[in-house]
């Protein structure tokens, strides 16, 4: 492979992977699968403490495959514009969500002039008309160089004229195989956080699409070349909390109560009021995440007596 065109962040094609029990591990090396797991409680003045710890594994901070698109079905071959795969990995710890577009026909690292790429983005329902995008010289009013960052169109979703920008830069990297853009969660509309669901939003293509500048932005031409639209994705790190009486099943349990998570050590914690009655009870941790959205739950037992 060539070297990357960095601007900014880390290269594309490296796995970036952390388990988060204990902290960050190096890249490839997190473990398999999420585990949960909640340590002995007991009553406490009529209320429980609940402490436990998460290590979310490549299931959940990925990279997960959100989208998928044939090799050999662009319209203009050879130049970049047939788009592959969409992946998003989850770095918790620097609250930023990692998302590659895969290529299988570009010319070179850097983009071809007037390229451009796009991934619609939706957060949670909110639709701010929000989509990453990138593109080559000549692409997004003129640019000098290759480019990448978080565009919107919000003037639009509030009924206005038309129009884009793309002022909000965020770390891109390009190369042969691979658009990558390191996306803080503090930059998206709405904020992204622990639990958030992603999907692609109804903007331009819809869907993850490569183009050309002007063409697609502007005259509203048809793509080069579009993905299916992305499936939803839930971002790791929401851990939520539940008591039922022993033997009630996980999917019968009220998860009501969301713990206070550590991203740096893996560690949650929150207080659980007690039952009104006494008996043998089950004190229940959930943890959703990833594309198609699945849960781990974690459990200890524990009496109440009035």
């Amino acid at each position: 492979m060539r070297e990357a065109r960095k601007l900014g962040g880390i290269a594309a094609g490296v796995t970036v992977a952390f388990a988060l029990s204990g902290g960050a591990a190096p890249a490839g090396a997190a473990v398999a699968e999420t585990t949960i797991d909640v340590h002995p409680v007991s009553v406490v003045n009529g209320s429980i403490p609940v402490t436990g710890t998460v290590s979310f594994g490549a299931d959940a901070v990925g990279p997960v495959t959100v989208s998928q698109d044939p090799d050999g079905d662009a319209q203009l071959p050879g130049f970049g514009y047939d788009i592959g795969d969409v992946s998003f990995q989850t770095d918790l710890a620097a609250e930023r969500l990692i998302v590659t577009l895969h290529l299988h026909d570009a010319p070179s690292d850097d983009p071809a002039p007037f390229t451009g790429y796009q991934v619609p983005l939706l957060n949670d329902g909110a639709d701010w008309w929000r989509w990453l995008g990138a593109g080559g010289v000549g692409s997004n009013q003129a640019q000098t160089e290759p480019w990448g960052g978080l565009c919107e169109n919000e003037n639009e979703a509030e009924g206005g004229s038309g129009g884009w920008s793309c002022t909000d830069r965020v770390p891109t990297t390009f190369t042969a195989d691979s658009v990558v853009w390191e996306l803080p969660f503090a930059t998206m509309k709405p904020p992204i956080k622990a639990g958030s669901v992603l999907e692609s939003s109804g903007i331009l293509c819809g869907a993850p699409c490569a183009f050309q500048w002007p063409s697609s932005v502007v005259l509203s031409l048809a793509p080069m070349d579009t993905s299916f639209p992305m499936e939803q994705y839930k971002v790791p790190g929401d851990i939520r909390l539940g008591i039922a009486p022993e033997g009630t099943p996980a999917s019968r349990v009220n998860f009501a109560v969301r713990a206070a998570f550590d991203a740096a050590s893996g560690d949650f914690s929150e207080t659980l009021a007690a039952p009104a009655a006494s008996g043998s009870y089950t004190v229940w941790a959930r943890t959703c995440f990833g594309s198609p959205i699945s849960c781990v739950f974690g459990s200890t037992p524990v009496d109440v007596t009035v």
